[in-house]
Order: C-alpha cells, then sequence, then structure tokens
C-alpha cells in the first residue's frame, strides 16, 4: 500500500470488506463487528406499526411487524415466531402474544379491557433469536390508555409527574470523548426537566477564575453545542438558566494533556468530511505512526481508513451513497489499536424511494365511502414493490397526534441504533425541517455520546443461547420410571386435536437425553395434544413429559411510565366520545323493540360432539356407560359379549382377548393414549364415559399396533376419581399454539342489510395490515367513513424489495351532509 506524505489513504468497502494485513486490528477492537460476523444469521431489528398512540378501556390496539435484517433493512425471512407483550405501568406482562411471521412480517392485535386504569403502558417485542444479544435491541413503544370509567391506578409505584418540583439536569458531551489540550473542540450539551423531556437553557463557559470564555444556549429539544480551545492548567464550568428561571451549574470534563478529537463536517452532503486533530505534545510523540479509522454501521465494519501521522490535523472526505443509510460508528485507534476517541455520524442518501397515498377526494360525508391510492416508486422513478400496513384515524377520537413521533423510518435509521428516549424522532427527517441535519448532528453528539446500542455486545463474551424459532416445537423428555435416566430410541407419537377432529399426527424417537422434538409446527389457538412413547416392540414404556411450547418471557427492567398529564382540548374529546361510545356498545339494545314474552317448548338436541378426541373417526361399535353399569368389575366384563366379533375368556391376569379371530390381544387406549392391559384392568368402571371398538375402521392410523383390533376407552370429564394405575407413558394436554389474529370490522354501509341506525364511533376507522403494491407499484384500498365529523389521519408504512423503510401521511375532512 502506498504512503503518501500528508494525505489519507481511505478505502471503503461494503458488508464483506475485511482490513488488509497492513490495516489489521485485534479482534477485541472490532467487538461488534466479530460480533456479527460470528452469528450467522445476522441481527434482526422488529418494528411495530400501530394503528394509534392514545386508546381509551375497551379499544382495540392493532398491530404490523415488520422483522429485518439489521445492516440493510431489507424484509428477514429468519424468526417465524415473535413475542409481543402489554406492559403495564408496573412492569407486568399483562397481556402476551406469539405471533406468526410468514417472510418477515406478520400482525395481531390487542383488545383492553373496561377494567384497565388510566396510565401509560409498553408494547414490547422480540424473537428468541434477539435475547442472545440482550433486550437494547427488543422493540418498545410507549402507549397512553384513558378509562371510561375513570379507574386510575393506585399503585404505589406509580407516581405522576404533576406537581414535581422543576428541576433541570445538565450534560455535556466533548466531540470525539474528550477534551485535549490547545485543540478546538466542540462540545454538545443536552438540558432535561423534572419529566425527562428537554428544555431550553441559555448559559456560558467560564474558567475557575470567573473569565467568561463562551456563551451558549440550546437550538433544539434542550439540545445544542459551542466550541472553544481548552488550555493547560484550566478548570472550565458551565453556568446558566432555564426559560422559566432554574438554575444550573455543572463541571466540564477533565482537559486531557495528550490525545486527539474526532469532529463531523457537512454531514448532510453527499461527501462527509471528517477531521481528526491533536495538539504538538502528541504529534511529536506519534510523528510517523499509523492510525486507523474504522466505521462500523449496525454492527459491520463498512470501511476503513489508515492514516500515517505527519500533521496534527488529518483531513478526509466519505462519499456517503457508498455507504449504507443510517448511524455509522466512527473509531480512530492509535498505533497500539487502542481507541482514542469516537464519534457517531449520519449517512444520508440522496436519492430515496417515494410512497404517495392520495385520496380521490379532500372532504366526505359521514359513512361516505373513501377510496385511497397508493404508489411507491425509486429515485428514478420506477415502480417498487413494497409491504405496507395503513391506519386510517379519527384525530379527535386519537387524541392530539403529533406528526414528529417515531415511524418506521425514524426507528429503523435511528431510534433502534441509539439508547434511551428520543422526542420527535420524526423530525430528523422531515423534509420541511431545514435544520434537520443540523439538529441531528447535535442529537448524536450529544444522545449518542453515551447511549449507542451496539456497544453493549462488547460488554460480556456473546453466548448464543436461544435459536431462530422456525415455528412451534412440541418437545419433552422420556426418562425411567424409577429413576431420571433418559430413555433412548424410545417411538413418540404426537396427535393434534382441533375441537375433536384430527389436524395432526407425527412420529419422532428420542435422542441420547431422552428428548424429542416435533418441529416446526404451525397452529393457531387452543388444541389438543396426545403424545405418548412406546419401546420397539410397541410396548408402553417409561415416564414421559411435555415442555413449555414457547419461551418465558423476558424479566422486565423497572419502567419509568409515570400516569399520562392529558389536558390538552384533543385529549379532553377524546376521552368524551370514549365514554360515549363506551355507553353505546354497553346499552346498544336500548333501540331495539322489545318482544312480549316467549315461551320455547322445542326440546334441544343433544350436541353430537361428546368431548373426546379421537384420531380414528367414527368407530365400529360404541358403548355408552351409564350408572346401571358400575356395579361391573371391570371394563372386561362391562363389554364382554356386547360386540360382535370380539371374544373375552378367563380374567385378569389370566385373560384372554381377541377381536375377529386375532391370536394378540388388541391395542388399547385410553383417553386416546396407548396404555397396557394392566392399567385398563385396574380402571374402575365408575370413571369410564365411553368404550369403544375398531374391527376395521381407521385401523391404519395404528399401523402393526392396530392390526388385532383397537379398544379404547375414554375417562369421564372432569373425573377427579384416580384410585387405579395411573399412565406415566402418556400425556394428553391443551396447548395454545399462535395467536388467531382478528379481521378488523369495517362496516359496508352500501349493503341494505347493515345496521345503519346505530352510532358508529369508530376511533381507528380503518385499519389494514396487508398492503402489497402490484408490478407497477400500486395499490388501491376503500372503506366507508364512520359518523364524526372532524378530521381523519391516514399514516402509511412499510418496507419495500429494496429495502427502504417507507413511510407517508395525509389527510381528509369529514364535513356533515348539509354542508354544501
Amino acid at each position: 500500500m502506498k504512503k503518501f506524505k500528508l494525505y489519507v489513504l481511505l478505502s471503503v468497502c461494503l458488508l464483506s470488506s475485511q482490513l488488509t494485513k497492513s490495516q489489521e486490528l485485534k479482534k477485541s477492537q472490532l467487538d461488534s463487528s466479530n460480533v456479527a460476523s460470528s452469528a450467522s444469521v445476522g441481527f434482526e431489528k422488529l418494528y411495530l406499526h400501530l394503528d394509534r398512540e392514545y386508546y381509551a378501556s375497551g379499544d382495540d390496539i392493532w398491530f404490523k411487524a415488520y422483522q429485518v435484517n439489521a445492516l440493510d433493512n431489507k424484509l428477514l425471512d429468519n424468526s417465524k415466531c415473535l413475542y409481543v407483550e402489554l406492559i403495564s405501568p408496573e412492569s407486568e406482562i399483562i397481556k402476551r402474544e406469539a405471533i406468526p411471521l410468514e417472510k418477515g412480517t406478520g400482525y395481531g392485535d390487542f383488545h383492553l379491557k373496561d377494567s384497565l386504569p388510566s396510565g401509560k403502558y409498553m408494547i414490547r417485542a422480540y424473537t428468541a433469536w434477539m435475547q442472545n444479544f440482550g433486550a437494547y435491541f427488543f422493540f418498545k413503544k410507549e402507549i397512553h390508555v384513558e378509562n371510561v370509567l375513570g379507574i386510575k391506578n393506585t399503585d404505589s409505584r406509580h407516581k405522576s409527574s404533576v406537581g414535581l418540583k422543576p428541576q433541570i439536569d445538565v450534560q455535556l458531551f466533548p466531540e470525539g470523548g474528550s477534551l485535549v489540550e490547545n485543540v478546538y473542540s466542540t462540545v454538545g450539551v443536552k438540558a432535561i426537566d423534572q419529566t425527562g423531556k428537554g428544555c431550553n437553557i441559555k448559559g456560558a463557559v467560564y474558567s475557575d477564575s470567573g473569565d467568561t470564555v463562551v456563551a451558549f444556549e440550546s437550538v433544539n429539544l434542550g439540545m445544542g453545542c459551542f466550541n472553544f480551545v481548552p488550555k493547560h492548567g484550566i478548570n472550565y464550568y458551565a453556568a446558566g438558566s432555564t426559560d422559566n428561571g432554574v438554575k444550573f451549574k455543572v463541571p466540564l470534563p477533565t482537559v486531557l494533556r495528550n490525545g486527539y478529537t474526532l469532529k463531523v463536517m457537512n454531514s448532510d452532503s453527499a461527501i462527509m468530511r471528517l477531521g481528526i486533530r491533536t495538539n504538538l505534545e502528541t504529534f511529536q510523540r506519534d510523528s510517523g505512526k499509523e492510525m486507523f479509522l474504522v466505521g462500523t454501521i449496525r454492527g459491520s465494519v463498512v470501511m476503513t481508513a489508515k492514516i500515517v501521522n505527519r500533521t496534527i490535523f488529518n483531513y478526509l472526505r466519505v462519499p456517503q451513497e457508498s455507504l449504507p443509510e443510517g448511524i455509522i460508528r466512527l473509531t480512530l485507534f492509535d498505533s497500539e489499536n487502542k481507541p482514542q476517541c469516537e464519534r457517531l455520524a449520519f449517512i444520508h442518501h440522496t436519492k430515496k424511494s417515494g410512497l404517495r397515498i392520495v385520496a380521490e377526494k379532500k372532504s366526505y360525508a359521514p359513512r361516505e365511502k373513501t377510496e385511497l391510492k397508493i404508489s411507491v416508486r425509486d429515485s428514478t422513478n420506477h415502480p417498487l414493490h413494497a409491504n405496507l400496513s395503513l391506519a386510517v384515524v379519527d384525530r379527535k377520537l386519537a387524541g392530539s397526534p403529533d406528526l414528529y413521533s417515531s415511524d418506521i423510518y425514524s426507528y429503523l435509521l435511528l431510534e433502534s441504533d441509539l439508547k434511551g428516549r428520543i422526542e420527535q424522532p420524526a423530525r430528523y427527517f422531515d423534509p420541511a425541517n431545514t435544520d434537520r441535519f443540523n439538529d441531528l448532528d447535535v442529537l448524536l453528539l450529544t444522545q449518542g455520546w453515551r447511549d449507542f446500542v451496539w456497544k453493549h455486545l462488547a460488554d460480556t463474551t456473546l453466548k448464543i443461547n436461544h435459536y431462530p424459532e422456525k415455528g412451534i416445537c412440541i418437545s419433552g423428555r422420556l426418562r425411567r420410571l424409577l429413576t431420571n435416566k433418559p430413555i433412548v430410541n424410545a417411538n413418540i407419537s404426537l396427535a393434534m386435536f382441533d375441537k375433536g377432529k384430527l389436524n395432526f399426527m407425527s412420529l419422532a424417537s428420542t435422542d441420547s437425553t431422552g428428548k424429542y422434538y416435533f418441529s416446526p409446527l404451525f397452529f393457531s389457538g387452543e388444541q389438543s395434544l396426545v403424545v405418548s412413547a412406546t419401546n420397539k416392540k410397541n410396548r408402553s414404556v417409561g415416564w414421559i413429559s411435555l415442555d413449555s411450547i414457547f419461551g418465558n418471557p423476558v424479566p422486565i427492567q423497572p419502567l419509568n411510565l409515570s400516569e399520562p398529564m392529558i389536558s390538552s382540548p384533543e385529549m379532553s374529546n377524546m376521552k368524551e366520545e370514549a365514554v360515549q361510545r363506551y355507553n353505546i356498545n354497553q346499552y346498544s339494545l336500548k333501540d331495539n323493540i322489545q318482544l312480549a314474552e316467549v315461551v320455547v317448548t322445542a326440546r334441544k338436541e343433544k350436541d353430537k360432539d361428546d368431548g373426546h378426541s379421537r384420531i380414528y373417526g367414527t368407530p365400529d361399535y360404541s358403548i355408552q356407560v351409564t350408572d346401571k353399569d358400575a356395579n361391573y368389575s371391570d371394563v372386561f366384563q362391562l363389554i364382554q359379549g356386547r360386540v360382535a366379533g370380539l371374544f373375552i375368556s378367563g380374567s385378569y391376569p389370566n385373560i384372554s382377548i381377541s377381536i375377529r379371530g386375532a391370536r394378540q390381544n388388541p391395542l388399547f387406549l385410553l383417553d386416546g393414549a396407548p396404555v397396557d392391559i394392566e392399567t385398563i384392568a385396574s380402571l374402575p368402571v365408575s370413571v369410564v364415559d365411553k368404550v369403544e371398538v375398531l374391527k376395521n375402521a381407521g385401523l391404519a392410523l395404528f399401523g402393526m399396533r392396530g392390526a388385532n383390533g383397537v379398544i379404547s376407552i375414554f375417562t369421564k370429564t372432569g373425573n377427579n376419581e384416580r384410585n387405579y394405575a395411573p399412565v406415566y407413558n402418556s400425556i394428553n394436554a391443551k396447548v395454545n399454539g399462535f395467536y388467531e389474529s382478528r379481521i378488523f370490522y369495517s362496516p359496508k354501509y352500501d349493503d341494505p342489510n347493515n345496521n345503519k341506525k346505530k352510532p358508529d364511533l369508530r376511533a381507528t376507522i380503518f385499519w389494514q395490515p396487508n398492503v402489497i403494491t402490484d408490478k407497477d407499484g400500486n395499490a388501491v384500498v376503500s372503506f366507508f367513513n364512520a359518523d364524526h365529523t372532524t378530521d381523519i389521519d391516514i399514516r402509511l408504512e412499510g418496507i419495500s424489495s429494496s429495502g427502504d423503510p417507507l413511510n407517508a401521511y395525509s389527510t381528509y375532512q369529514m364535513i356533515s351532509k348539509d354542508n354544501p
């Protein structure tokens, strides 16, 4: 590699780039990069699009999940199971759903109970694979819930910020990490009040002798910066006050005798300029030595630069279009591979895909049909395929909207890479905000200085304890009855029933630890499972157990969810309308015509479903056990002589049972699971509900085990009498699979059968989680409006096939029919 006297050789490489031998750094220095490469499936990011942020008790929360590759934001078909949780202000999980993911997307909903107290709640989402990297990477979003019945949270841990004494926390962040003597330095300022929100301040930097060095003030949500040259032997402090007169005085960080600073300049242009500065003393010490500047984006090395230290100021130019869009971590390593300074910057792409949404009219009448036209184009105006979700909400019923609240673009490119709360994240990407580039740079200079998410991967050695779930896994263990030793190579059969009908059947065998697995499986709702174990001779064996099919929730760190301060007119309207909506739903029958008393004389037909799960369908013979049969000594005496072709001779233990002349005993099933004849013989007749015999029907399902016929015994539902031998080799259990997402109800007012008398006060007018553009990049959706005359907000979010986060916002008005 050539060496240039006063120049820097900058090599930019994407994704698969590697350092040459002369540029190679110790593995410990490239911590996050090595972590990324060790995980072959890559890092996942999650984003949830919610229909709104403000809800009333009794409402529904609708959400769409996007799973993307952390590096390029393309939909990632990796994990197939997503956990979504609703967390209370007391940091307790009050609802948890397992959502199936297909090609990187999935959707679901939560229903908020009427008894849910007012307060701030949190939606948390993650996959099993994400747990390897810590909760920093989980998706989290605060929502506001207002109880229509006035129920407040009385828990002592639930503290309100109302009435707190005004306070201020001012922090100072030197660019690059440290102040260095006689080096021109930039210092970021961040001020927050007692509620954790940014507040405006004015102040100045003073020397310890009281001399004013430089004045400063915040310019954006309590953030700002100032420049000065720190001198040897002088201590500095900053002092000033907020707009409402709260004073502050904080010391500046200690000034170092030696070191480097890293400055980012012009980050908003196509070329980002970087400046590396040091003082004369440091330069004389390191003159001629090599340094390396390494850039990582979301855990992967994307650029490296070799610098020959021949001046106190080195200047670099970085073309941004060649790098992935988002936050880049720039770290300067010295000749001994020690990090000297670090800075976060943002890579902007000038050429971006565009999402457009247009309503056919600017205003509509109540219950009128609305049609929205959607188009997605790349930077050259070519159509793009995109996976989108659409929320249409009544502004008056959804609270006061914040157009700068989080969206898929700000989350994937900014919020998910910075730890801590970011106020108004979308403002940093709004073209109408002419200061957005400078504001974003100050954000990274301050909050990014200490709260960069990816750096936490270096805190501990990465251990892969969780693997991507490719579906539902039904697993367990088979052990010996009297010892905990595993039974190896045993046959495990699984039968799954949905409302009494066979849904799935499979076979597996135990491994060297006695474990068995059935995966991947895809089913939703409650299912009945029958899992049983036999040896190679098809005889019952061992003691079988069943694991939980979904992982346990990740522990929750205490959340700071203070009671929301709702005082705006918009929020008052939301509460009033929510109460009205609640009353209509509770007493909607009062508008119906009251009928005279009706006497029902028809006899109810007995339900054909007897509550028992069976895999063989209709048996050849079925015997319903009644109270009159309780005198029989055992099941064999009960059925003797009552089934054609069934012959029983002798009594247990010297008993012979034959179906249609077979020389061996039939297969015995107890509540669907294979058992030994000893278990059937010890079964009291008083606990038996039904006995079924199979001579022909369904025998093929049991293979060789059913070649001699099948006798199936079902016990009474809810029976507590267990004075017969327990069944260890079989489990009959009910489990819940993936959450069955509901379909958003959208009334069709062009249908004459629709109830048009009942008031329609929907807060969410329309929700569609699956809007897919066609080959021309277009899509059309339609729906009917509700009754209110109000402003309607439309939010459309999603991911293009090229990995571009997409979002669009629009609005239209609902006007009275009497209005011209």
